[in-house]
């Protein structure tokens, strides 16, 4: 089982079976909801980058959750690095 980890420390954030399944971005213009940076064009080998966490996990900042976007940091104190953002 994959589990994924913060680049920059290491610290495990969430396994696979954390995640949900989504239709992957396509080389024939990939998937009409996400803008212009996600559609990599024709004949682009390109695999989809984004990844969608089923539920919140439980070291998620639930404060900033009830927020319409944020960015999503690391946990580790002596980290903090970007992981990410949602929008709702």
């Amino acid at each position: 089982m994959a589990t994924f980890s913060c680049k920059k420390c290491r610290r495990r954030l969430c396994c696979e079976t954390d995640l949900e399944l989504h239709q992957q971005c396509s080389s024939d213009g990939g998937v009409p909801a996400f803008g212009w940076h996600k559609n990599y064009g024709e004949g682009s080998t390109k695999e989809c980058s984004s990844l969608f966490l089923a539920e919140p996990m439980e070291w998620m900042d639930h404060a900033q959750i009830s927020e319409y976007e944020g960015r999503v940091v690391c946990p580790n104190a002596r980290c903090g690095a970007k992981l990410g953002s949602w929008n709702w």
